[in-house]
């Protein structure tokens, strides 16, 4: 998926955090507040979380990507998401409270921001 779009779309910026993996994703919203919620997660869903585990790794291969409160570009969800080549931003401190189950959203790594989609 192409960013170029993303940074005249400011209006519906909903949260921004560093990018660690490159890459765009359009989905819905998956919010995962412990392990036993990944379980949960349907393709092309976009995995959001305070940070992953080693639990996560099914999940976040059926995802079109992850967005984290905490990490940095050395955090589990940076190296896993490299790994198999999903669009990862971590480090946003706030997406588990602004983002909800079923909101439709796009990462675009290109600027490290989430947009929601109407």
């Amino acid at each position: 998926m192409n960013c170029d779009g993303c940074k005249a779309r400011k209006e519906s910026e909903i949260c921004k955090g560093r990018t660690a993996v490159l890459g765009c994703a359009e989905g819905k919203a998956r919010v995962i507040m412990n392990s036993n919620e990944y379980a949960e997660v349907e393709e092309k869903e976009i995995i959001i979380t305070p940070m992953t585990e080693p639990d996560s790794i099914g999940a976040i291969h059926k995802s079109a990507g992850v967005i984290t409160d905490r990490g940095g570009v050395l955090c589990h969800a940076a190296i896993v998401c490299r790994e198999i080549g999903k669009p990862c931003i971590v480090g946003t401190s706030n997406a588990t409270k602004v983002l909800r189950n079923g909101d439709n959203i796009k990462i675009c790594t290109k600027y490290g921001k989430v947009y929601k989609i109407d």
